[in-house]
This record gives C-alpha cells, structure tokens and sequence, in this order.
C-alpha cells in the first residue's frame, strides 16, 4: 500500500495511535507474537502428556525395582507429588496429575511392556553373538515353581550378564492322580498295623512326663517289649504264606 494511504488510514481508523513512535508499533508486533495459538495450544498439550507418560514409566520402572504393591503409585505418589507442586512450586497440580496415570492395571500394563521390550531388545542381540545359557529354579510363596534363564555374553568388551526370562512350571501333569490308589491303598493296609506298634497318646504324654521327672535321658519308648513276639509270630505267618 501506499505510504501516503498508510497514514490516511491511520490517521482515519486509529486517530488514537497516529501519534505513535515506531517503539510502540514495535512493541505491540512482539505483544501480538506471544498470544497462544490454535498450534502453539494442541502442541503445550500434546507435549504435557508425552512428558506424562514418560513420567508413568519411570515411576512403574521404580515401582518394580522396588518390589512394592502397584497401587502404591496412586494412592501415595501422586499424593505426593500434588502436594509438592502447591507448596514447594506453587503450580495447580490437577493438570499435571491427570497426566501421569499410575492406576493399578496401568503399572502392570507399564511392567509388562518395558519387559517385553528388553527382551525383544535382549534376544535380537542375541541372534548374531555367542552366548552362554544358565537356568534355575525358585519358589515363589504360594508354592508356584518358576523356571529363571539368565544369560553371559561379551559386549563392548567386557563380560556381561542378563537376566532372560521366568516361566512358571507346570508340575500337574497328572502325576498326583496317579499315585493317589497306591498311596491310599497303603495308608489303609498300614492303618490296621498302627494302632498295635504307636502308643496311646495319653500313655505316651504320661510316660513322657515320668521320664522327665525323674531325669530320664530318653523320653519315648518306641516298640513295647511284649510286641516282639506278636511281630515274630507275624512275620512267620506271612513267610509261611
């Protein structure tokens, strides 16, 4: 446009900024460059929940290495980390809360999915080295069998070692079924002999006390002395049949 123009319309249309030094003009450019955008908005968002999923996989990762229960993460650390944000920074910490899930399927979800990665990751370096492979059992509480491979490479020089993988074992392969008939059946054969060889409870806690009292240094008499020939006479019965 015409400079001449430029100031007709200036001078027409903002009659209150025609007498204006080129500083202020300037400073409203910069004043108008800082207004938040449509794009400078979806990214400020997109950015604040890629920070806080990368925060939900730390404090998973942290979690796990801690060995402590999942839900751990949202009914004490975020807690937490509110409550550092309001005093310490004195920033609104609702924002920044909701983007950092740490639900109790979520950790889990987090833990599986670092595991299968490092794995993957373990196992394509694996293809094309040479390796050693050494495996070991262990028990968890609740008496469930696990299978743990760990494996020794060199890498960069240096020894290394990685934990693989842990399968659970599978010990039920109907071999408690199989042995339950015998096991039963003998149990009731020997239940008929029992009660002739172990001792009345009540007459072993007797005896037991009288071999105490009087300084005994054995407290239990095993076979009573009249059995032996009833077991004689047993014996030499079933030799004869």
């Amino acid at each position: 446009m015409n400079p001449s123009r430029l100031k007709e319309h200036l001078a027409k249309i903002h009659p209150d900024k025609a007498g204006k030094d080129f500083n202020y003009f300037k400073s409203l450019r910069v004043k108008f460059g800082k207004q938040p955008t449509l794009s400078n908005m979806f990214s400020s968002r997109t950015t604040l929940q890629m920070d806080g999923l990368r925060a939900s996989f730390n404090i998973s990762l942290m979690i796990a290495r801690s060995g402590k229960a999942h839900i751990i993460g949202e009914e004490l650390l975020l807690p937490v980390v509110s409550e550092v944000l309001r005093t310490v920074l004195h920033r609104p910490a609702a924002e920044t809360i909701k983007s950092i899930p740490l639900s109790n399927n979520t950790v889990q979800r987090r833990i599986d999915e670092m595991g299968n990665d490092v794995e993957e990751t373990l196992c394509k370096f694996l293809k094309n080295r040479k390796f050693s492979l050494q495996t070991d059992e262990s028990a968890l509480p609740g008496n469930e069998a696990l299978l743990l491979a760990y494996v020794r490479f060199i890498k960069e020089e240096e020894l290394s070692q990685e934990f693989l993988f842990a399968r659970q074992l599978v010990t039920d392969k109907g071999r408690p079924r199989s042995i339950g008939h015998p096991v039963r059946d003998s149990l009731t054969a020997l239940g008929g002999e029992m009660p002739k060889i172990k001792s009345r409870p009540l007459s072993d806690r007797l005896f037991r006390q009288l071999c105490e009292d009087n300084g005994e240094d054995f407290h239990r008499l095993l076979l009573h002395t009249e059995f032996w020939s009833s077991l004689k006479k047993r014996m030499l019965l079933s030799v004869q049949i």
